[in-house]
């Protein structure tokens, strides 16, 4: 149970709630770990596109190699809109940062406050 009297749901509480009780976790399945909704919920009102809703999502990553097809032709214009959202987010004071892995160098957004991991660079 968390402190705000909710219960833990998906691999991202998980993560959160092993940090919290000093265990080390393992390195995240996907491309983001929300470990605040809030910071979430706020990111996806900034959100232009259904590409950056789905960069907040976890659909999409922050390198642009999940990109298929015509969008990978144009990965410079993703990339602008990867950047274009990250500021919105830190000009309105969302807190995000971005986490790379040991084992494989992945680019891993963290919405939330959430300490350094054991599996980060």
């Amino acid at each position: 149970m968390l402190p705000d009297g909710t219960g833990p749901d998906g691999p991202e509480v998980h993560n959160v709630l092993s940090v919290l009780a000093g265990k080390r976790p393992l390195a995240p399945e996907g491309w983001v770990i929300v470990a605040d909704p809030k910071a979430q919920e706020e990111a996806l009102t900034l959100a232009a596109s259904s590409y950056q809703r789905a960069l907040l999502m976890g659909g999409e990553n922050l390198s642009g190699s999940t990109l298929k097809g015509k969008a990978k032709k144009y990965g410079a214009t993703y990339a602008h809109s990867r950047k274009d959202l990250l500021s919105r987010m830190s000009d309105a004071k969302v807190p995000w940062r971005e986490a790379v892995t040991y084992a494989s160098g992945r680019r891993i957004l963290i919405l939330g406050n959430l300490p350094k991991q054991a599996w980060e660079r």
